[in-house]
C-alpha cells in the first residue's frame, strides 16, 4: 500500500532482526530516510518524502525501517504472531490534480495483529511469509477521525546476505487488499465532487495492488547502516482500476537512508 511505507514504513527495506549476521542483543538507532513515492495507489503523481527514523530492537518489540511498529506477542519453532503499525503520509488535495475541491488525503494510520511463518533460515537466505491485518483510520490529528475498515497484505519476503563486506538483498512480493471504506479513500467520488470528466464512483472492497520490490542494505560497517531499494506497484487488476481518480495502473517508488545504531 500503499506506499506502503504503502513508505509503509511497510517500505523500508528489510528488517534488521531479519538478517543473520546482525547482533541479537537489544539495540536502539536513529536514522534518516528519504524516497520518491507516488501520492496515492494510482496516483498520476508523487513527491519526494523524508522522515526520522526510530530504530529500537528487544525480544519482544521492534521498530525498524520495515515494519513499523511491531510488539511480537508469541513465537513457536516457524511461527511468530505480533501486533503491527504502519502509516501513509498526507497529501493536500490542491496538490493532486485530479483531486482538485476534493477533501484533503490525511495520515492513514494501521494498526493490527500479523502472522509471521517463517519458511526457510539459514546463515545467507530467509524466507518467510507475512499476514498481516491491519484496522485502518484516517486523520489530520485535529478535528478529523475517519475509521476504514481493514487492510490485509499478505507477501513472501526473502532476504539474501552476500558476504562479509558485500551486504544484503531483500525481495519482497504482495498482494494489497483494501476494505471498502479504504478503497473509498483513494479511488471513492461523492456525487458533490463530480465534474464532467470526473464522475461519481462508489468503490468496491478488494485487490487494491500487487507490489514487488528489491532493497540493498550495507551493515558491514556497523554501527552503521545504508539502504536503498525501489518497490513496483501494479493496478491492471485492481478491484476499483474504473475509478477516475486511479490514473495510473503502474506506479514505483525510490527509496533510501542511513541509520546509526548505539
Amino acid at each position: 500500500m500503499p506506499m506502503f511505507f504503502s513508505l509503509l514504513f511497510y517500505i523500508f527495506s528489510t528488517s534488521a532482526q531479519e538478517s543473520p549476521k546482525k547482533p541479537e542483543e537489544s539495540f536502539i538507532g536513529a536514522g534518516f530516510g528519504f524516497g520518491w513515492i507516488q501520492d496515492y495507489p494510482g496516483a498520476g503523481q508523487g513527491r519526494m518524502r523524508y522522515l526520522v527514523l526510530p530504530t529500537y530492537k528487544s525480544k519482544h518489540i521492534t521498530i525498524d525501517r520495515q515494519d513499523g511498529v511491531k510488539g511480537e506477542l508469541a513465537e513457536k519453532d516457524r511461527f511468530q504472531f505480533a501486533v503491527s503499525f504502519s502509516f501513509l503520509f498526507p497529501t493536500p488535495s490542491s496538490k493532486i490534480p485530479v483531486r482538485q475541491g476534493m477533501p484533503d488525503l490525511g495520515w492513514t494510520l494501521q494498526l493490527g495483529p500479523e502472522l509471521r511463518i517463517q519458511l526457510t533460515k539459514n546463515a545467507f537466505h530467509s524466507m518467510y511469509v507475512r499476514l498481516p491485518l491491519r484496522f485502518v483510520a484516517n486523520t489530520d490529528f485535529s478535528h478529523k477521525f475517519d475509521f476504514l475498515d481493514w487492510n490485509f497484505a499478505p507477501s513472501l519476503r526473502n532476504n539474501f546476505y552476500l558476504g562479509e563486506g558485500y551486504g544484503e538483498i531483500s525481495t519482497r512480493l504482495e498482494l494489497d487488499y483494501a476494505s471498502e471504506a479504504f478503497s473509498n479513500l483513494f479511488y471513492g467520488v461523492a456525487p458533490q465532487y463530480a465534474t464532467p470528466t470526473r464522475p461519481a464512483y462508489t468503490a468496491k472492497s478488494g485487490l487494491l495492488e500487487y507490489i514487488v520490490g528489491v532493497n540493498y542494505t550495507y551493515y558491514d560497517l556497523f554501527p552503521w547502516m545504508f539502504f536503498i531499494g525501489g518497490n513496483l506497484y501494479l493496478m491492471q487488476n485492481a478491484k476499483n482500476r474504473d475509478s477516475p481518480l486511479l490514473v495510473n495502473p503502474t506506479n514505483y517508488s525510490i527509496i533510501g537512508g542511513i541509520v546509526r545504531y548505539f
